[in-house]
């Protein structure tokens, strides 16, 4: 008699997947995030660590998105720039170079953290260049070779001494050292301005206010030597 297997019929077993359902993003934040993404890469706000950038080579306006000059008359410029290698001429602030001296500029007064600027003749034609260059800054080439000086760096500075040398034209009369100081990523003044007078057209101009601290109506021919006496004592590169 053959014998009959037994047979065991499991339960079925049922999988029960949960399906979680998924919120949707608004629109305008996507926009947002898309937009702040764009302004983190632009050339325009990478521009504010590492420097001025050569969209600001004829207008020295740092190129911040939503960034606006300060007014001097509504709020006063807080900070002091001055030659500090030449004699003043009476009651005009201009100062006298020799063509081809080397020219110390020194900016000081509240912190800052960029700056950007030029030497320029009377109708916006760069001249002369930027030598001697501290750490916290680099040369740019805007219209010539080293006619621009910018910030390398958004670090906060106090203090900065920086060097022109400036064209051996004769001919030119007069140049003005103009640029831009930028407090924060929103703030910045503009209204800076050192006019330089050629010592060869000085009958053109006023006469020299002598007995000053400069002693002397020019720049002496020893100008180059006080300039690397600062470059000494403040540590800077001497190199371009």
């Amino acid at each position: 008699m053959a014998a009959t297997a037994a047979t065991t019929t499991s339960p079925a077993t049922t999988t029960i997947t949960k399906t979680t359902k998924r919120e949707k993003i608004p629109l305008t934040d996507i926009i947002i995030s898309f937009l702040s993404f764009l302004l983190l890469t632009s050339p325009a706000a990478n521009a504010y660590g590492v420097g001025a950038s050569y969209k600001s080579c004829d207008t020295l306006e740092p190129e911040h998105y939503g960034a606006s000059a300060k007014d001097p008359n509504i709020t006063p410029n807080p900070y002091i720039l001055e030659v500090i290698n030449g004699a003043v001429l009476s009651e005009s602030g201009r100062i006298l170079y020799r063509p081809g001296d080397l020219v110390t500029f020194r900016l000081a007064g509240e912190r800052f953290r960029g700056f950007m600027f030029q030497v320029m003749d009377e109708i916006s034609r760069t001249r002369g260049r930027f030598v001697y260059v501290p750490e916290v800054a680099k040369t740019m080439n805007c219209k010539h070779d080293h006619d621009t000086i910018t910030h390398n760096s958004a670090l906060v500075k106090e203090e900065l001494y920086f060097f022109w040398q400036a064209p051996d034209n004769e001919r030119i009369r007069r140049l003005f050292l103009r640029g831009s100081v930028v407090r924060s990523e929103m703030i910045y003044w503009m209204d800076f301005q050192i006019e330089l007078i050629n010592h060869l057209y000085l009958h053109e101009y006023e006469v020299p206010k002598l007995g000053s601290s400069a002693g002397v109506g020019y720049f002496s021919s020893s100008s180059e030597i006080l300039v690397k006496f600062f470059v000494k004592i403040l540590d800077l590169p001497t190199s371009l």
